[in-house]
């Protein structure tokens, strides 16, 4: 996890190891545990909240380092 601040933007930045590339539906996450019922909240909620706060919500996998990034931006005040 880093937190940076360059000029006007505040960045939020996670990087997870992950062996497998992550499933999706274009940009949406789709959890693969078992009671998906029960999971797959944490990325919605983080995107909307990003997004209610006219932040920019971004992520990819690195298929070279097996790695999961996940960037958040928002605007300072």
């Amino acid at each position: 996890i880093s937190i940076r601040h360059i000029n006007n933007i505040d960045l939020l930045s996670i990087i997870n190891s992950c062996d497998s590339p992550p499933i999706h539906k274009g940009l949406v996450l789709i959890t693969t545990k078992k009671h998906f019922q029960n999971h797959g909240f944490g990325n919605k909620i983080i995107e909307r909240h990003t997004k209610s706060n006219n932040g920019e919500y971004e992520w990819f996998y690195d298929e070279e380092e097996k790695r999961f990034h996940l960037s958040l931006m928002f605007q300072s005040k």
